[in-house]
């Protein structure tokens, strides 16, 4: 499951949001679950109580969050590779997944930094409104699949 907010507090646009990722693995234990936790270090439509550095939020969301996959997402499409550079170092063994911006045209730069892309509205017929248009999604596919091999 993707959680956002998942380790520090930030404020939004609805107020004072903190994470809980004791809740999220207590509720992972009562359900019997092995689940993943997706965790995403920062959203970009908040901003963080008391920064700190991707590398700490990481380590967080890891070792006391038990998360299997770190997500990170900036501001703009630069700083989104920077930061998942910054999570890569910072846990190697760690899948590290772009959260947004991923486009048919920067898809392959995504896969180039992290392991995986996570998609919406480039593939929706109208953006933010839906609904997925196939056309759209073969082609993201397709240039994604497109330097796989010769990684």
């Amino acid at each position: 499951m993707r959680l956002t907010v998942y380790v520090g507090a930030v404020l939004g646009a609805e107020g004072v949001l903190a994470a809980s990722p004791a809740d999220a693995l207590r509720t992972r234990q009562r359900r019997s679950s092995s689940t993943e936790i997706w965790a995403d270090l920062f959203d970009r439509t908040s901003i963080p109580l008391v920064p700190q550095p991707l590398q700490q939020m990481a380590e967080w969301a890891t070792k006391f969050g038990g998360a299997s996959v770190v997500i990170v997402t900036g501001d703009a499409w630069a700083s989104t590779l920077d930061m998942a550079r910054t999570a890569r170092m910072a846990l190697p063994e760690t899948p590290v997944a772009i959260g947004g911006g991923v486009t048919l045209a920067n898809v392959r730069e995504a896969f180039d930094v992290a392991d995986v892309a996570i998609v919406g509205s480039a593939l929706e017929e109208r953006p933010f409104t839906g609904p997925i248009s196939a056309a759209k999604a073969h082609a993201l596919a397709l240039a994604a699949a497109s330097g796989i091999l010769t990684r």
